[in-house]
């Protein structure tokens, strides 16, 4: 019987002395895996980083480049405003110059109806006048 209890023993003795030793293994095996997990971890991070990084510039790239075509389209409504008030202006100005014109003709015109009639008179007192003298210098 202490021959059993001493193989007993025994082999519960080696049997703990493999599962430490398997346990060791595995805690090998699983820091091992750990570190290349932490490794990938770390890869695909600083990947991502670079990808973000990248996409980061770009699209700070585009916000530039709208915000300069923003600003050239502002500069360029500003630019037509001040054309259409230029533009307004000189309609404004030949609306006017052509009002003005269009009351000299009209007066002009008034002004030539008149002279005409003044004309045709002064040409009947003249043709009167000329009668008359003919006939004074007959008498004579």
């Amino acid at each position: 019987m202490a021959l059993e209890v001493s193989a007993v023993l025994e082999d519960r003795i080696a049997e703990k002395a493999w599962i430490r030793e398997k346990l060791k293994h595995e805690r090998v095996e699983l820091d091992a895996q750990c570190r290349r997990l932490e490794k990938e971890k770390n890869e695909m991070q600083l990947a991502l980083e670079k990808e973000l990084d990248r996409r980061s510039t770009e699209w700070s790239r585009k916000l530039e480049k709208y915000q300069a075509e923003e600003h050239r389209l502002r500069e360029r409504v500003r630019e037509l405003a001040e054309q259409n008030v230029c533009l307004q202006r000189e309609v404004s100005s030949s609306s006017e110059r052509e009002k003005d014109t269009r009351t000299k003709t009209t007066n002009m015109e008034k002004q030539i109806a008149d002279l005409s009639v003044q004309v045709k008179e002064t040409g009947e007192e003249n043709q009167y006048l000329q009668k008359t003298l003919s006939e004074i210098q007959r008498q004579k």
